[in-house]
């Protein structure tokens, strides 16, 4: 299981197309061989899209998906090596594995909690087809070891080391393998775990390396937790304690056993100790250390996500929303007709029964009970009325009607839920809010109206810019910030709303008011502090925890913003007014967070200059903070992604007109060159792949011909891409015509 309170998931939104469209492929790719046996590429292309998806996956850090996607990957390969007996069988849950994980990513970025142990029986299905051991709940818990141990136990640090430990080590040793054999046997069994927990204890104290301490230390916990009847006194917890014998055995005679090696021993007691019901002292300790109450998901949220992977999925619980609302429909103009006809009998309403059934029993199969009920009583109403041939007050009329509009609402919050309970709201709330699917609409509509005066904000700054340093140019600034920060105060969205407050005045005061001029460095903030804020806007629609998430960003961006404020306003001018327009406008250029991005990147590439020639110069490296696994990860994936373009191309080439999905295939490899840069902070590449998937999109859309220059300019990013690739492996610098792609 991941750490879902410490990954930021709202990375999944950037990548999620991108997975859903690989996966689709893969899907396709594994159909056209099981129709065509004989064609053994399909499968090829079925195992490296696989691959693709694994790598982007842990990118992520979803490594409960990714373990499904290297599990369909390795059935992929068996089944090219002819190492399944079974393919039928093979085929079948490879299928339904590739058609499943996107409804389960589906709900973690609409801000549903990761629960990766509902995914632990499509793995276990996959290895079964290999015949391969299965795996049980620990394998997808991943605590972080990294964390060490409380500094308490390296007060009392008394490590030993040479003949010195290997003695005290042995004779703890001889104790403890007499202790666990009257444990396993139950003989004193009481007795057997206390002199276990003393021997464990010391061996805290004589040890020296960090991650033997934490191992020691996490099993008194689990120790602690037997004694106490709150961790089950299981088979797996003394194979565990067995290890640890073995551990013993191989630290006598090697001392500096390495963490790789005490790692999954460490993990496998956290497990015990996330499982336990109770608290004791150790093990609340351990438990607040490793946060691990977040690993353990309750109840409701396991059959929540188990719903994910039985196809309850976005696209189907709209499909279905949509033919009960065209019952609803037909149903409320058929009462607004009755009421208008007071002359009309009982027995106009009798086609409504069987409307008003069918809705109730489509409502009972999405879960949706007390609705159920509310329509079946509704219809009881009509039914009796039909019955005594007597005609319904028009109170009664209404109030199934008013029913049937609250239906609506409830519909499409439990699309938004994914069919999840929704949050129960006190009984005024109920009368008096505005319904979910209605704050929705609202949201987006103030999303999207936001956005078009942040895009004139930005526009007015390059005014100001290239003017130059003419304020008239941004004076409409503050009010245009003040209307959606009005608008956010008034959708309750404080948070975002006292953002903005705060980059209003510091708009205010250290930009228009201020007659010196603001420096190329401070202007690059606040052009990524209005993108990030702008990012927060498109977000607005997406679950709780990426909204909190995001404003955190929001937050980040304006305190640096505000470390440029001084009172005599003392900075550093630029040689050059033109520097500072190069300077500030490509990041206003660079920073734009994309969401629906085709049209608004056409926009600002009208008012936005181009980016200065770095070319030669600019480094093409990877972010400070990013491990080497997922550089490793990238540059496979860039590879791969590299040798299809120039295939892919070669083919376009050669015939454009009748090549044209290639086109449509190209853009998006460039699509990932640029999401999967940035998230490794190889900002050139990301870069680089924005520019020619954006050149991609305007000729698919017509904005471009097919001409020499625009065959030239593919030839030139297509061999700049290899370039690219090559300068990131060394960690050196762009091709010299770097800029002439990017301009």
């Amino acid at each position: 299981m991941s750490s879902t309170d410490q990954i930021d998931f709202s990375t999944l939104t950037w990548v999620k197309s991108e997975l859903d469209e690989t996966l689709n492929r893969a899907k396709e790719a594994l159909k056209a061989y099981v129709e065509d046996s004989e064609d053994t590429n399909q499968l090829q292309f079925c195992v490296t899209y696989l691959h693709q998806v694994q790598g982007t996956l842990k990118m992520v850090e979803l490594y409960g998906a990714a373990m499904v996607a290297e599990e369909m990957e390795f059935v992929a390969k068996d089944l090219i090596d002819g190492n399944i007996s079974d393919e039928d069988a093979a085929y079948d849950i490879l299928l339904q594995s590739i058609l499943r994980l996107p409804d389960y990513l589906e709900r973690i970025e609409l801000g549903h909690k990761d629960v990766p142990i509902v995914l632990l029986p499509l793995v276990n299905d996959l290895r079964a087809v290999r015949s391969k051991k299965l795996l049980s709940e620990s394998a997808l818990f991943n605590p972080n070891l990294t964390l060490g141990v409380p500094d308490r136990l390296m007060d009392g640090d008394f490590s030993m080391t040479g003949s010195q430990l290997k003695g005290a080590l042995t004779k703890i040793r001889t104790v403890y393998q007499v202790s666990l054999l009257n444990w396993i046997k139950q003989i004193n069994g009481d007795k057997a775990l206390s002199n276990i927990q003393l021997l464990i204890t010391k061996l805290q104290t004589v040890v020296s390396p960090l991650h033997l301490k934490q191992l020691f230390w996490v099993y008194s916990a689990v120790v602690e937790g037997l004694r106490a009847r709150v961790v089950e006194d299981s088979i797996s917890v003394k194979q565990v304690a067995g290890q640890v014998d073995v551990l013993l055995r191989d630290l006598i005679s090697l001392p500096t056993l390495s963490a790789s090696k005490t790692n999954p021993i460490t993990k496998n007691l956290l497990y015990f100790v996330a499982s336990g019901s109770g608290q004791g002292r150790l093990i609340s300790e351990v438990k607040k250390f490793f946060d691990l109450e977040q690993f353990i998901p309750d109840e409701e949220e396991i059959k929540h996500a188990e719903g994910s992977l039985s196809g309850k999925n976005k696209d189907l619980l709209q499909t279905v929303s949509e033919a009960i609302n065209d019952d609803i429909l037909v149903v409320q103009e058929s009462l607004d007709l009755y009421i208008r006809n007071k002359s009309a009998s009982s027995d106009q309403l009798a086609p409504l029964l069987d409307t008003l059934q069918k809705i109730a029993d489509t409502l009972g199969i999405l879960g949706l009970g007390v609705a159920r009920e509310s329509v079946l009583l509704h219809q009881g109403t009509l039914k009796s009325a039909v019955d005594d041939n007597s005609r319904p007050s028009d109170d009664q009329l209404l109030d199934v009607a008013k029913s049937l509009l609250l239906l609506e609402s409830q519909l499409g919050d439990h699309i938004q839920s994914l069919g999840g309970a929704p949050a129960t709201a006190s009984e005024d709330e109920q009368d008096h809010s505005v319904p979910k699917t209605e704050q929705m609409a609202i949201l987006k509509q103030l999303a999207k109206e936001s956005i078009v005066n942040l895009q004139q904000i930005k526009a007015n700054f390059v005014a100001y810019i290239e003017s130059p340093w003419d304020k008239v140019q941004i004076n409409d600034n503050p009010k245009l910030l003040q209307d959606i920060a009005g608008a956010l105060k008034i959708l309750q969205l404080d948070q975002a709303s006292e953002q903005l407050v705060l980059l209003i005045d510091y708009v205010k005061a250290q930009i228009i008011q201020k007659k010196a001029t603001p420096s190329a460095a401070e202007l690059d903030q606040l052009a990524t502090t209005i993108s990030t804020f702008e990012y927060y806007l498109e977000n607005l629609d997406q679950g709780q925890s990426i909204q909190e998430n995001l404003i955190e960003k929001v937050s980040q961006q304006v305190e640096k913003l505000q470390t440029f404020a001084t009172d005599d306003h003392e900075i550093d001018v630029p040689a050059s007014h033109e520097e500072v327009v190069e300077e500030a406008t490509e990041t206003l250029e660079e920073t734009h967070i994309e969401a629906d991005e085709a049209e608004t990147k056409e926009e600002e590439k009208e008012t936005i200059p181009s980016v200065p020639s770095q070319g030669g110069t600019l480094p093409v490296t990877f972010g400070d903070d990013v491990d080497d696994e997922f550089k490793e990860i990238f540059l496979e994936e860039y590879e791969e992604e590299l040798a299809n373009l120039q295939r892919i191309y070669s083919n376009w080439k050669q015939d454009p007109e009748s090549h044209e999905d290639e086109m449509g295939e190209m853009r998006r490899i460039f699509h990932t060159l640029k999401g999967s840069g940035r998230m490794v902070g190889a900002e050139a590449v990301g870069e680089f792949g924005w520019q020619l998937e954006n050149m991609c999109n305007r000729f698919i859309e017509g904005g471009i011909n097919l001409s020499d220059g625009f065959k030239a300019m593919m030839d030139k990013g297509v061999s700049m891409a290899a370039d690219m690739f090559e300068a990131l492996k060394a960690e050196s610098f762009a091709p010299a015509d770097y800029d002439q792609v990017l301009t």
